[in-house]
């Protein structure tokens, strides 16, 4: 039996899908054009199903990468995968952002016996994040942490920590010179990471309930006042 999964992701700056067929990642598309989720996410779709000549109706369910991240990247995103699994009687398969960007490292954590944590910009010295073992096993739940020096020289004492995502920009700055941190800047949030997830939840069935789904945004939305002109 063939198992098509379309994977969305759209917690950060990229915009990214994916295709997955029995656990194999059949095509990836990202596109890092800033915040246009809004005009680049259904023309991916459709691009992506029509290079592989794949149809919607042939898809078994629809991953959606559940944030943390910009608020408005996920409500564009849990949107179109919501529209896509009412409209074609699809299950929906929730995965964590961060889970996603600890997961695309591991094979470097396991070589460096290292730690991962995944950290997503979150605006000023703020980042979402979490810390995760080589197994992708969750050492510290997901949290909003404003990022200081003292905080992370605690854990790096005793431990090597694979340091990934747009958030560890803040942070090299402040432990650049640390011989245990291995900071991996050009990884960034793609589906195809979202999508070997979620089929490893496909197979498991643990599926979301599209009814009552909402993204997690650890934070409110916050709204910039525009400035008066004179």
């Amino acid at each position: 039996m063939i198992t098509n999964l379309l994977a969305i992701e759209t917690a950060t700056e990229t915009c990214s899908v994916a295709l997955v067929q029995n656990g194999e990642v059949l095509a990836n598309i990202s596109y890092f054009q800033g915040r246009q989720h809004s005009k680049l996410l259904i023309p991916i779709i459709k691009q992506l199903v029509e290079n592989q000549n794949i149809s919607l109706q042939s898809l078994s369910a629809i991953a959606i990468s559940s944030g943390p991240g910009s608020y408005t990247g996920l409500r564009i995103g849990v949107s179109a995968a919501k529209g896509l699994c009412f409209g074609l009687n699809l299950p929906l398969i929730a995965v964590s952002t961060l889970d996603s960007l600890a997961f695309s490292v591991t094979p470097i954590a396991l070589k460096m016996n290292a730690l991962i944590c995944p950290m997503i910009d979150a605006r000023r010295m703020e980042v979402y994040t979490a810390l995760y073992n080589n197994n992708l096993e969750i050492i510290q739940s997901i949290q909003a942490q404003i990022l200081t020096q003292e905080y992370y020289t605690n854990l790096l004492e005793t431990n090597k920590i694979v340091f990934v995502g747009d958030g560890t920009l803040k942070l090299i700055p402040l432990l650049q010179t640390h011989p245990n941190a291995i900071f991996l800047t050009d990884t960034i949030c793609e589906a195809k990471y979202t999508a070997l997830l979620g089929y490893q939840y496909y197979i498991k069935n643990q599926f979301a309930d599209i009814q009552i789904f909402e993204p997690m945004y650890l934070k409110d939305f916050a709204t910039t006042t525009p400035k008066q002109k004179l």
